[in-house]
């Protein structure tokens, strides 16, 4: 699993990002997690031996991500260079007109319109929300709170005659024409749809929330198009369950005028889905951006200075 990575020179990648992925609930057995170290070193001294520099370069990263898993410090340095993974400053998702501006895409079969109506209740409260019903798509508009959020959901249409994405893209032109930047995105919808939303994915973006099964495995994806962004993935199964309540503690947050706080919205969101087995065990795929070792795999990879 950990060694000979770099002979792939097409995957070597991606194999590192399963490795990082690892390490954290490898660093709770001592005996395991004292052998991964010995492999980073076993490695990266081969091919130290044989200059291999692609193989140095991902075994460099991959120690680097090792001490993270393992240290406080090591990951307060890492995030002095790469950004505060922790944190997700409100000026990061706010626009030029000072609104958060959210795009949302769902998708028109049954799953897709199940999500959509169980979406819109969360703002149900109309002395809080605003919600504006136009064909193709819905305008939810905060009406108190210290700071205003503009939410954009395409309305779920039959995906049968692409009648959604037609949608999602008229969605688009309309905030394009209006220079609206969407800070944050959220995919709500199976995974065979997240390649569509991932299309949709601009550098501006900086919060990403993949509410499908799976999202987790397209960070290179993602890093690729919004080199900025902090991530929100499941390794495993997405569920409304799951992220309906992860977006309305979100956008509490975000009226209140507050930055996210990642370990402690997490801490908050564990108690809440703790109260259920189905939903502990759900919300236990989901990844937040501070752990999210295999995006900072990423990062760290095209920083050549910090592999050298």
């Amino acid at each position: 699993f950990v060694s000979g990575i770099e002979r792939d020179s097409e995957n070597g990648l991606e194999e590192a990002m399963n490795v990082a992925d690892a390490f954290i609930s490898l660093s709770s057995d001592s005996l395991a997690n004292a052998i991964v170290a010995d492999l980073l070193d076993n490695n990266l001294y081969r091919c130290k031996a044989t200059d291999n520099f692609y193989g140095i370069r991902l075994y460099k990263v991959l120690d680097q991500i090792y001490q993270v898993a393992n240290d406080a410090d090591a990951r307060r340095e890492l995030f002095s260079r790469l950004g505060n993974y922790e944190l997700l400053p409100l000026n990061e998702v706010r626009g030029a007109d000072q609104v958060v501006h959210q795009l949302v895409l769902f998708y028109g079969d049954e799953d897709g319109r199940a999500s959509f109506n169980s979406f819109l209740q969360l703002f149900n409260d109309s002395s809080a929300w605003e919600i504006a019903r136009l064909p193709q798509w819905v305008e939810i508009c905060s009406r108190k709170g210290q700071q205003p959020v503009q939410i954009y959901a395409n309305q779920p249409l039959e995906h049968s005659f692409r009648e959604d994405e037609k949608a999602q893209q008229a969605l688009l032109a309309y905030l394009k024409r209006l220079s609206i930047e969407p800070g944050i995105i959220i995919h709500r919808g199976h995974s065979y749809h997240l390649p569509t939303t991932l299309s949709y994915l601009q550098p501006y973006t900086k919060l990403a929330i993949l509410g499908s099964c799976g999202g987790y495995k397209n960070l290179l994806t993602v890093a690729g198009k919004s080199p900025g962004a902090q991530i929100v993935a499941t390794r495993q199964i997405g569920s409304r369950l799951i992220n309906d309540p992860m977006i309305l503690e979100l956008n509490n947050l975000l009226l209140q005028d507050k930055d996210i706080y990642w370990p402690d919205l997490w801490v908050r969101l564990e108690e809440q889905f703790g109260k259920s087995e189905s939903t502990r065990n759900l919300f236990s795929e989901y990844v937040p951006p501070y752990r999210n070792l295999s995006l900072f795999v990423i990062r760290l990879y095209n920083e050549d200075t910090a592999v050298l």
